[in-house]
């Protein structure tokens, strides 16, 4: 089984000739910004320099009943790792 980045988790028919295009790239500038984590929900990213404040969201966001998080760490060449993660479950909204 091949590791997977959390790009091809989240976003699997990324790079596949179907307009979706991601690179490496992107990854690397964000660690050059100063970004060491990302808390994905449903597909959307929130960016965080500091690992408790990231935690913090992710938590909160598992608190309120969501599926679908996705607690990631930025390394510098590109190969991300999942910290944390909570499936998708039932793919329902909260209310």
């Amino acid at each position: 089984m091949t590791k997977k980045t959390m790009l091809e988790t989240v976003f699997p028919n990324a790079n596949t000739n179907n307009g979706v295009t991601f690179t490496e790239e992107n990854i690397d500038q964000d660690y050059k910004d100063g970004w060491r984590y990302i808390v994905w929900v449903g597909g959307n990213d929130d960016y965080y320099k500091n690992y408790k404040d990231a935690k913090r969201d992710y938590d909160e966001w598992e608190d309120k009943g969501y599926d679908g998080i996705y607690l990631e760490e930025i390394n510098p060449h590109g190969e991300d790792i999942i910290l944390e993660k909570k499936e998708i479950e039932n793919g329902t909204i909260p209310k």
